[in-house]
């Protein structure tokens, strides 16, 4: 009898939770709602089952969407977390995530985005109280080998955002809470094919600049702001002008409503501007370097490398270059200080919504608990007044600094995502150093631990390139790269990120943080402290004017930044120093044979198959300069010159990467057992 008053009760709260879904949908309200939210919590069994209710419950023309690792539930698209890109640039009145066996903020951040005025965000998570310390969240794909963790920070700090927000609804086995609905103030009125004055007034700003000769112009906006829509007018318009347009972005996928904006115009122009005049390429296609050209948009230009968008733009006359603020993809502020700023483009920023309204409350959510600064820093620190340095973990670090550091750390990096943010601050093994003057952040540091006893069984096979294991970069690279397991086991301390913030640079104040982790580090039993950073002359003039010795100075780019990385190390033990004396690397001359032992045995371990070509290091050098005569010098005077795998591949006759690999290893094994004899 107990049972069945329970499942009535459950069939009345989802009838009530159904309406109080549909009221601000309905076409006969004269009044405009924003967005919500709805968290179902509770055991795994009991929540999916509350959402399958609903949703059969849910009249069938309305638009849903499913997102997450369980089994597919009746919405109009489903996808697990590893696919959610493929729904961006849709349009849901519901959308569920499930976040009952992991949790990914980039997916919140993204998907929430889909979702239209009036709409639900719907969360499936455990129970509120069980949630920081559930599995799903304490087992996190980036925690590093011999970690663990009891709790998480970032899901707590989740949730009280959640339950502060007074549009937030709850249905739980204890009960549900479902707040009023709230109305929004309509937005003005503008003429087609405009759905803001935002984008009205942008429209006009760019094409002036276009008829004033200015070489490229940024246009930027958060999520949802109608920056693509209104980037596919401007196409249009330009096409109509008989323009040639390339359209160029990371994937075709971020170009989709661009393109599809493109072409409805294009079809619906009296008109009818030659569209074939527009072509989208990937952005590493040569042919953008050598097909005239008239005007470039770059689609997303924050997920482009730094040279690539610098090399792009000189191809055209005129370049548009779009970036979402606050996106999934990262917070693009890297892209606003390293490009726009450093360019001095002139930018435009859309603040209007197109999709919902100004002062959406689910918008507000994702802001505050992905630390979104809600306008630049811009009052005054006086210079003269005591600087403090803290140190601690982020649980010791009060609610308003831990804003400020994770804004800043956004800001100094080029890309930073919902899920570095997350990781950042529930990684066990990371620590805060930060600078407070005036009560606000000045300079932040955050470093991570690495090796040490965590390392000891594996330490072997990690230098002879055998096992690779979660975290502990920079101990294991050194390990490789010395080919001593030892190197593996220091205690190392990793600067992971370093940023002042940009009023108070040039003061001295990185330098005093550094030096100040240095001396709280000597007395807590470290071995060294290690650093890696895409290379320019100042900063590699910065960590050798603090005794930072250059362990290896990296050939290949990075993605993002463009820059090659250098790996800087501080001794702090007599045991460090004899582990860097393995590293060839640090030597100005490599093609000694002071390190004859390191180079054979990378080798060794190259023909056994443990270690891979591009963990030859400096030994590629070595061998070419040695062995001058014999055609593996050859090869690997190539590699060491940084030619792609491929094209040697082709110009030895080999069939591809693999086939020139084997041949690599066939080719070192004789010339080992030939030094043997």
């Amino acid at each position: 009898m107990k049972t069945l008053v329970y499942r009535n009760l459950i069939r009345v709260a989802l009838k009530t939770l159904i309406n109080w879904l549909l009221t601000p949908l309905s076409p006969k309200n004269n009044r405009v709602y924003h967005r919500q939210l709805l968290l179902i919590s509770g055991d795994s069994p009991w929540t999916l089952a509350q959402a399958g209710g609903l949703l059969d419950g849910l009249p069938s023309q309305l638009t849903t969407c499913w997102i997450g690792g369980e089994s597919a539930m009746a919405t109009s698209v489903s996808y697990p977390f590893s696919r959610y890109k493929e729904v961006l640039g849709s349009e849901f009145d519901l959308v569920f995530i499930s976040y009952l066996d992991a949790f990914r903020p980039g997916i919140f951040a993204a998907v929430a985005g889909t979702i239209k005025a009036g709409g639900t965000l719907v969360l499936l998570s455990p129970a509120l109280n069980t949630w920081p310390t559930h599995p799903s969240v304490t087992k996190p794909y980036f925690l590093s080998h011999g970690f663990s963790m009891n709790e998480s920070l970032f899901i707590q700090r989740f949730i009280e955002t959640l339950l502060a927000e007074p549009c937030c609804g709850q249905f739980n086995e204890q009960g549900d809470h479902l707040p009023p609905h709230k109305t929004a103030a309509a937005r003005a009125k503008v003429n087609p094919p405009f759905s803001t004055l935002d984008q009205q007034q942008a429209y006009q700003t760019i094409l002036g600049h276009y008829d004033a000769t200015t070489p490229a112009v940024a246009l930027l906006a958060k999520r949802g702001r109608g920056k693509s829509t209104l980037a596919g007018l401007i196409t249009a318009h330009f096409l109509s002008r008989g323009l040639k347009v390339a359209i160029t972005s990371y994937t075709k996928r971020a170009a989709d409503r661009l393109l599809d904006t493109v072409d409805s115009q294009c079809a619906s122009s009296q008109d009818n501007p030659a569209c074939s005049t527009m072509t989208w390429y990937a952005f590493d296609n040569p042919a953008l370097f050598t097909d005239p050209i008239d005007v470039l948009v770059i689609e997303e230009a924050a997920s482009l490398p730094i040279p690539i968008t610098h090399g792009l733009m000189a191809q055209a006359p005129f370049t548009l270059l779009l970036s979402t603020t606050d996106g999934y993809e990262g917070s693009g502020q890297g892209f606003r200080y390293r490009v726009v700023q450093s360019l001095g483009i002139p930018c435009i920023t859309m603040t209007q919504p197109v999709r919902w309204f100004e002062q959406d409350p689910l918008e507000r959510i994702i802001e505050h608990f992905l630390f979104v600064p809600q306008q630049p820093v811009t009052f005054a620190l006086a210079a003269n007044t005591t600087v403090k340095v803290y140190a601690g973990k982020a649980n010791t670090i009060n609610q308003s600094h831990l804003r400020e550091i994770m804004q800043l750390m956004a800001e100094a990096h080029y890309q930073t995502t919902p899920d570095d943010i997350l990781r950042i601050i529930d990684s066990p093994n990371n620590h805060f150093y930060y600078m407070v003057r005036e009560n606000s952040i000045v300079a932040a540091a955050i470093v991570d631990e690495e090796g040490g006893a965590r390392l000891e069984a594996l330490k072997d096979d990690i230098a002879a390139g055998k096992r690779r294991v979660k975290g502990h970069l920079t101990a294991q690279s050194l390990a490789l790269m010395s080919t001593d397991g030892d190197t593996a086991t220091l205690n190392t301390q990793r600067i992971n990120r370093i940023a002042v913030r940009p009023d108070q640079q040039h003061l001295g104040l990185g330098s005093q943080l550094v030096r100040y982790i240095i001396d709280d580090l000597k007395t807590k039993h470290i071995d060294h402290i290690t650093v890696s950073f895409g290379t320019t002359p100042q900063l590699l003039s910065f960590w050798k004017n603090l005794h930072f010795v250059v362990l290896k100075a990296g050939q290949k780019q990075d993605k993002a930044s463009g820059k090659a990385s250098t790996l800087v190390a501080y001794p702090l033990t007599a045991k460090a120093r004899q582990c860097y004396g393995h590293i060839p690397e640090q030597k100005a001359d490599i093609t000694d044979n002071n390190h004859q032992k390191t180079h054979l045995t990378r080798l060794r371990q190259v023909a056994d198959g443990t270690r891979s070509l591009h963990q030859l290091y400096s030994t590629t050098a070595w061998f070419a300069h040695h062995e001058q005569s014999s055609p593996l010098s050859a090869v690997m005077a190539q590699i060491n010159k940084g030619i792609p795998l491929s094209q040697i591949a082709r110009q030895t006759k080999c069939q591809g990467k693999a086939d020139l690999a084997q041949w690599i290893r066939s080719e070192l094994h004789q010339w080992l057992c030939s030094l043997a004899q």
